[in-house]
């Protein structure tokens, strides 16, 4: 991941989260609990158009994911479906809250 922009500005980012590699270590919830949530049936919750005030605790979220799971995208060009996963015969998925 690359620096932070600094644009002096809040930037609004559209938030996915990669079942393929997410292994819920759950770094994202200490980082953003604004955002990030692991319930417990062991499902990461997100919200997929985080506040812009938001953004920096976002980052380093994405930032800090050991699996480099969180993918960030400029608001206006984010495609946000997010993949599934299997992990013993269950099926998981990242499931994206109301904003």
């Amino acid at each position: 991941m690359t620096a932070m922009p600094d644009t002096g500005q809040a930037l609004r980012v559209n938030v996915s989260v990669d079942n393929n590699h997410c292994h819920f270590y759950a770094i994202c919830v200490q980082e953003a609990p604004e955002v990030f949530d692991l319930s417990v049936d062991g499902r990461l919750r997100y919200k997929a158009n985080p506040s812009p005030h938001l953004y920096e605790k976002v980052w380093n979220a994405a930032r800090l994911c050991p699996m480099q799971a969180i993918h960030l995208e400029p608001a206006e060009t984010a495609n946000v479906a997010a993949p599934t996963r299997r992990t013993q015969g269950r099926q998981f998925r990242a499931t994206r809250l109301p904003s």
